[in-house]
């Protein structure tokens, strides 16, 4: 089993009200599919296994905003955490990682 995570970058459109209401429609959609923010307009899923990615791009595809872009990467589990911090706070790798157990 090959974990991934799906990252999701957007940069759409906010001049109208109704350009507006598709932005929120869009975030609040990826946070109900499990999506975190990673930054402002980049979120990231894990995936338990790379056979996932289809259905996850179909899910992604019904609630894109009609302007803008956005754009999917599945990269593995292995190589988003190579990921290096700069500058800020690093990101969490092991509580993404690790799963949650409660006593």
């Amino acid at each position: 089993m090959r974990e991934t995570v799906i990252l999701v970058f957007f940069d759409v459109p906010v001049a109208t009200c109704e350009d507006r209401r598709s932005y929120r429609k869009f975030r609040v959609g990826l946070k109900k599919g499990g999506y975190t923010m990673l930054q402002k307009s980049v979120y990231y899923k894990l995936l338990v296994n790379v056979s996932l990615w289809r259905s996850e791009r179909k899910k992604v595809s019904a609630i894109v905003p009609a302007e803008g872009n956005v754009l999917l990467l599945p990269v593995s589990l292995r190589q988003f955490s190579r990921m290096t911090c700069l500058v800020g706070v690093p990101f969490p790798f092991l509580e993404l990682c690790s799963p949650i157990i409660e006593i």
